[in-house]
């Protein structure tokens, strides 16, 4: 206990520990949360948190991960018992050493302080970039994204309700200035391109990924497609790049990418005959486009037939990051931080307040996502219900309308949920019915054997 160094009021950052050392005893005697305990049948998102666990305490090497990892989470302050600390030793520009001590058991103890430690509850104006598609292509997205060095003060990934994209509003679009379409799918192909080419045409910007979709293979496809139809194929040995000009190509290396190998056999690509007349093929292999793109109406349009993300999160390339990072910058206009004057108050674990003075693209809460969480825009004494949506590693993020005045603010709470609210009322009935049968006593609880 007398090692750890922290603020044990700070409620707005927290201590990240994957040792029971720490983590069983520090909310006993400090209101600072933490990453994680004992209580492991209370994790939401098991797959997300071993990632956190293992990327920041275990690997080495992965500098950028680290940090996309430590700032999601909000993470301040780093304990490390019998870790290699020396990613953390390395970096003193990054990471500042508090404490360390060797134990009589010969254990090491270091205790780090992240720099550029993020809040927990903050108003942003990073860029949100609204993803459609499954969990899993989710998954990849994310992890291939934290390689990027994109953190959450430049770009906030959204997780959409819904793979469907017909399922969704433009008004629910139009929020986003840019959307990443990975594993997604549709009821109705016309309806989901006329829906698509609206918002592209009004200035929104849009990612689209083959695999995992519908439209890997297809013959025809209407736009903001840049495409007219696609096939498939089978990338052998070496990708044979050959790279037009343009502002997501500039700086990147596509000789250092790592080789098209999908285990023993070679890389599967969508790629295509026809390009639209509005589009160009960027990046193409052995004489088929990979990567096309294009301007239509006001906004902006990728297509990928090489399954990128998971591509460069399965070889972790360096060269790869630099060109999704160059690809989700052009399609956003470029990445800008910037610090927002906003007041936080920490209510309860079940309510919080936000006051923001100025405009906001969003509020960033970085607590676990749960439908129960609900938040309300107060703006002038009027009260209305915004959305929560899921974002980074299973967190939050409530996207707000903007010109909304110079002061207004965001009220966040937990309420249960029906299910919730049904267990307590069998649990308060149960008790109050098993007090009643103590108390009375009634005979049919009782079996004599002997009359006498």
């Amino acid at each position: 206990m007398d090692f750890i160094i922290i603020e044990g009021d700070n409620i707005q950052q927290r201590i990240g520990s994957d040792v029971g050392e720490v983590t069983i005893w520090i909310n006993y005697l400090y209101d600072t949360p933490q990453t994680g305990g004992y209580y492991a049948q209370g994790v939401p998102y098991p797959d997300w948190c071993s990632w956190r666990n293992n990327a920041i305490w275990k690997y080495k090497n992965n500098d950028n991960e680290t940090q996309f990892l430590l700032d999601w989470y909000a993470i301040r302050w780093i304990v490390l018992i019998n870790r290699d600390p020396h990613k953390f030793l390395n970096r003193p520009d990054i990471y500042r050493l508090l404490n360390h001590k060797e134990t009589e058991f010969h254990e090491h103890w270091y205790e780090f302080e992240y720099l550029n430690a993020s809040k927990i509850l903050t108003a942003t104006d990073a860029t949100p970039i609204l993803f459609i598609g499954s969990d899993l292509y989710y998954d990849t997205f994310l992890r291939a994204l934290s390689l990027t060095g994109l953190r959450s003060n430049l770009c906030i990934p959204v997780k959409g309700p819904s793979k469907y994209v017909d399922s969704y509003t433009l008004e629910e679009l139009r929020q986003f200035p840019a959307i990443v379409l990975y594993g997604y799918d549709y009821k109705d192909l016309n309806k989901m391109a006329q829906l698509l080419s609206q918002y592209v045409d009004e200035g929104g910007s849009l990612f689209l990924e083959a695999n995992g979709s519908p439209d890997y293979k297809a013959e025809s496809l209407p736009d903001p497609f840049p495409v007219r139809g696609t096939y498939t194929y089978i990338v052998m040995d070496e990708w044979s790049f050959n790279v037009s000009d343009h502002p997501i190509s500039q700086g990147v290396n596509f000789t250092a990418f790592a080789p098209p190998l999908f285990g023993a056999g070679g890389w599967g690509i969508s790629t295509s005959y026809k390009i639209a007349d509005w589009a160009e093929a960027v990046l193409v292999s052995g004489g088929r486009p990979v990567i096309v793109v294009g301007e239509y109406g006001g906004g902006r349009v990728v297509w990928s037939g090489m399954n990128l993300f998971y591509h460069a999160k399965s070889y972790r390339n360096s060269e790869e990051s630099r060109f999704i990072r160059r690809i989700l910058s052009w399609l956003s206009g470029g990445f800008e931080s910037s610090v927002l004057s906003c007041r936080v108050e920490f209510v309860n674990p079940q309510r919080r307040i936000v006051w923001i003075d100025g405009s906001a693209g969003g509020v960033l809460f970085k607590e676990n996502y749960f439908r129960q969480w609900h938040a309300a825009l107060i703006v002038g004494g009027e009260r209305r219900r915004v959305s929560i949506y899921l974002a980074g590693p299973g967190l939050m993020y409530i996207p707000l309308p903007r010109n909304m005045g110079d002061h207004f603010e965001v009220l966040l709470w937990y309420d249960l949920s029906i299910g919730e609210k049904v267990g307590y009322v069998v649990s308060v009935f149960s008790l109050v019915l098993l007090l009643i049968l103590v108390l009375r006593r009634p005979d049919f609880l009782f079996v004599c054997g002997d009359d006498s």
